[in-house]
């Protein structure tokens, strides 16, 4: 789970990995990385492991917050103002999700609607 939130937006994410029986030796792993934009975001996270089986491996990990400083000075020397800064690291994770959209007629319309694609993909 990726994601950008912004203006005011809220997002539950209730992610499960579920060890069935017969599931040994399984590994299952959850990573959530969202980018919060603004003081009025709400970003829940409700991580959620089942486990039916002996000797399985399943982890739960997120990053969930700002931009960091390191990231805020490596704009800032370039140039950069951190308005900018944002809405460049926003339009990077948009452009990677709507990448992975299997549907190739909505994938085409978030692209062209982010500006990195004009189409013809």
């Amino acid at each position: 789970m990726n994601g950008v939130l912004k203006d005011g937006a809220e997002k539950t994410f209730r992610g499960t990995i579920d060890f069935i029986r017969g599931a040994s030796d399984a590994t299952g792993d959850e990573r959530e990385d969202v980018l919060l934009l603004g003081e009025n975001v709400v970003n829940k996270t409700v991580p959620l492991i089942l486990c039916q089986e002996e000797d399985v491996e399943g982890s739960h990990g997120a990053t969930i917050g700002d931009l960091s400083e390191e990231t805020l000075y490596y704009f800032r020397s370039r140039g950069i103002p951190d308005e900018e800064a944002y809405q460049l690291m926003a339009a990077g994770r948009l452009t990677a999700a709507a990448r992975q959209i299997p549907e190739e007629s909505i994938r085409k319309e978030l692209l062209v609607r982010l500006g990195e694609d004009d189409g013809d993909e």
